[in-house]
C-alpha cells in the first residue's frame, strides 16, 4: 500500500515539472520572438533612414541645380510659388547658407512645391514657416523619419563647425519638449552610425559626406576618442546607447 502511494505521487510530481518545462520553453520563446521582432524592426528603421538621407540629399541638389540656390536660400522664390495666403513670402537671403529657423522650415516647402519632394508635411498648407516659436516639428515643418519622434532638419554650421566643417547640413535627429528645439537628442548607436556611414560614405565619423558626431561640435561618447579630439578615431560600437546623430554635408 505505501508503495502504491509512493509510486503514484512520483508519477503526479515528475508531471508537475513537465509542465514547467513546457511553460519555461514557452515563454522563452516567445521573449525571443519579441526579441528578435524588435530588432527586425529597429534593423528596417535604420535602412529606412538611409534610403531617405540619400533620397533627400539628391532632391537637394537636384532643386540647387535647377535653381542655382539651395532650397529655402533661394532669393527670387517668391517668383515661382506664393503661400496659401497668396503673397510670395518664400524669398531667401542668397547667401549660400541656409538658416535653420527661416530657411530650413521654406526649404521643405519649397521642395514640394517644385515638385521634387512628394508632399510630407502641413506648415505649407498655411502662411506660417514653423512650429512653436521655430521648433523643428516632424510632420508640420520637417519631414517625419521611420523612427519614432525623429525628423530631418537643414541647417548650417557656421557658427559651430563639425569637426572643422562649415557648411549647410542635413541631420537626422530625435524631437525634443524643448522650446527651439531642433532635433537635439541623439538616435543612434555607434554601430547604427557606423553602418549608415560605411553604406553611404567612408565609415568614419569625421571625414567624407556623412558625419557621426553626440553635440553639435563634437563626437562626444559617439567616437571613440571622446570630444573635441581632431582625429576623433572610429564610432563607438561596443555601446547600446544611443549617442550619435548622423549628419549629411550638402555642399
Amino acid at each position: 500500500m505505501n508503495s502504491y502511494k509512493s509510486s503514484s505521487y512520483s508519477s503526479e510530481k515528475g508531471l508537475t515539472l513537465l509542465e514547467m518545462s513546457v511553460v519555461l520553453v514557452i515563454v522563452s520563446l516567445i521573449a525571443i520572438g519579441i526579441f528578435v521582432g524588435r530588432d527586425l524592426k529597429r534593423n528596417s528603421e535604420v535602412m529606412s533612414a538611409i534610403k531617405d538621407l540619400q533620397n533627400f540629399h539628391s532632391a537637394i541638389q537636384t532643386f540647387k541645380d535647377k535653381y542655382s540656390y539651395l532650397p529655402g536660400d533661394i532669393p527670387n522664390a517668391g517668383d515661382y510659388w506664393t503661400n496659401a495666403a497668396g503673397t510670395g513670402t518664400w524669398n531667401g537671403d542668397g547667401d549660400h547658407t541656409i538658416d535653420t529657423r527661416t530657411e530650413g522650415f521654406e526649404a521643405w516647402c519649397q521642395l514640394e512645391m517644385a515638385q521634387i519632394i512628394p508632399e510630407i508635411y502641413l506648415a505649407c498648407e498655411g502662411d506660417t514657416r514653423s512650429g512653436g516659436g521655430g521648433k523643428s516639428t516632424p510632420e508640420y515643418n520637417i519631414p517625419k523619419g521611420d523612427i519614432d519622434f525623429s525628423g530631418y532638419i537643414l541647417y548650417n554650421t557656421l557658427a559651430a563647425p563639425i569637426f572643422g566643417n562649415e557648411g549647410n547640413f542635413l541631420r537626422l535627429g530625435l524631437d525634443s519638449t524643448a522650446t527651439n528645439s531642433h532635433l537635439e537628442k541623439p538616435i543612434f548607436q555607434g554601430k547604427e552610425a557606423w553602418l549608415i556611414d560605411n553604406k553611404i560614405d567612408d565609415g568614419q565619423p569625421d571625414t567624407g559626406k556623412i558625419l557621426g558626431h553626440l553635440t553639435g561640435t563634437d563626437g562626444g561618447s559617439c567616437v571613440q576618442n571622446g570630444y573635441n579630439d581632431p582625429n576623433s578615431g572610429p564610432y563607438t560600437t561596443i555601446l547600446d546607447t544611443k549617442d550619435c546623430f548622423i549628419t549629411y554635408i550638402l555642399d
